[in-house]
């Protein structure tokens, strides 16, 4: 997967081995839009009220988890691979302020 994350615009973080969960929680802080799935970092990012989108599968709901927040917008399918692109990035725009979307 590292050859596909370096093909991505943006900055992936690739280092010499993972992020430990205070440095994690650190570029969590200086994110301007998250957006990922039901895992670890999508929590933080929750817990910080960060702004962004969380991806929810059939293993568990986001009622469940109480990963809401205000700021977090739930995409939830019984099948991940039913969330298209296109779905996610009309979300992110949806909650980009205007002057926001030039860099989306």
């Amino acid at each position: 997967e590292i050859a596909l994350c370096q093909a991505l615009p943006g900055k992936t973080l690739l280092g010499e081995g993972f992020l430990n969960w205070f440095d994690l929680a650190g570029v969590l802080s200086a994110a301007s839009f998250v957006v990922g799935n039901d895992t670890g970092p999508t929590h933080i990012a929750a817990h910080l009220d960060k702004q962004g989108v969380a991806l929810f599968g059939p293993h568990t709901s986001a009622s469940f988890t109480s990963i809401h927040s205000r700021r977090l917008q739930i995409i939830e399918r019984d099948d991940l691979a039913a969330i298209s692109v296109d779905e996610v990035a009309a979300r992110v725009k949806q909650a980009l302020r205007p002057d926001q979307l030039n860099s989306v």
